[in-house]
C-alpha cells in the first residue's frame, strides 16, 4: 500500500509540473515574442552578424559600421556619448609594419551622489570578430564570413538594451556607469587596453 501511495504521488507531481511547464509556454513565450526588448536584441544581432559588416575584423569598414550603429543606439537612448563622431580612433602597429586603425565607442551615465559620481562602473562588448577569410580548396577559391552572431553581436546587442535600461533608470544609479564598444579586441585586446591606458583619464577610479 505504501508503494503504491508513493507511486500515486511521484504521478501527481509529474503531472502538476507538466501542467504548470505548459501554462507557463503558453503565457510567457508569447508575451517575450512580442516584447520590445527581444526585438531589439533581434535587430542588433541581425545587422551586426549580417554578410554587410564581413566579419567585424579589426580595423575593417564592418567594425566600423559596428562602431557607429553602438554609437547611433546611445544617442537614442539618451546618454552622453564620450567618443567624437566615428569613435576615438587609435592605431595598433601590426608585425608586418603596417598601422591597423580601429576605434572605441564610449558613453556616460552620470551617478547621482556627490560622493560617488567618480567612481565608475564600466560595461563593455567587442566591436570586433575575426572577419573573414579566402580560401582555396580543390582548386576552387572561396571566401567564408565569420558572421559573429555570438562574438559578440549578441554583446553589443545586449549593451545597446542595457544603456536604454539604465538611462531609463538612471536616478538609480550612487555611482556613474560608462558604457563601451572595445575596437580590436581580438587583436590582443587593443581596444580595452587603449581605454585603460590612453583615452580615459581616471582608471583608478574604476
Amino acid at each position: 500500500m505504501k508503494k503504491v501511495r508513493i507511486l500515486i504521488f511521484t504521478l501527481l507531481c509529474v503531472l502538476l509540473a507538466q501542467l504548470s511547464f505548459a501554462q507557463f509556454r503558453s503565457q510567457s513565450l508569447p508575451a517575450m515574442e512580442e516584447s520590445s526588448t527581444v526585438k531589439a536584441l533581434r535587430s542588433g544581432v541581425e545587422y551586426l552578424s549580417s554578410a554587410m559588416l564581413e566579419g567585424r575584423a579589426p580595423g575593417s569598414e564592418g567594425e566600423k559600421m559596428a562602431s557607429e550603429w553602438l554609437s547611433e543606439q546611445f544617442r537614442a537612448a539618451g546618454l552622453d556619448v564620450l567618443s567624437p563622431e566615428g569613435g576615438d580612433v587609435f592605431g595598433l602597429r601590426q608585425p608586418e609594419g603596417d598601422t591597423l586603425v580601429s576605434r572605441n565607442v564610449a558613453a556616460f551615465i552620470p551617478g547621482y551622489v556627490s560622493k560617488l559620481k567618480d567612481r565608475y562602473i564600466v560595461i563593455g562588448a567587442r566591436l570586433d570578430n575575426i572577419g573573414s577569410l579566402d580560401y582555396e580548396k580543390d582548386s576552387l577559391k572561396s571566401h567564408k564570413i565569420f558572421y559573429g552572431a555570438n562574438g559578440n553581436a549578441s554583446g553589443l546587442a545586449m549593451l545597446s538594451c542595457l544603456a536604454e535600461r539604465l538611462s531609463r533608470n538612471r536616478v538609480l544609479l550612487k555611482r556613474s556607469v560608462i558604457l563601451v564598444g572595445f575596437g580590436a579586441s581580438t587583436n590582443m585586446c587593443a581596444g580595452s587596453w587603449y581605454f585603460l591606458n590612453r583615452s580615459f583619464p581616471d582608471a583608478d577610479k574604476i
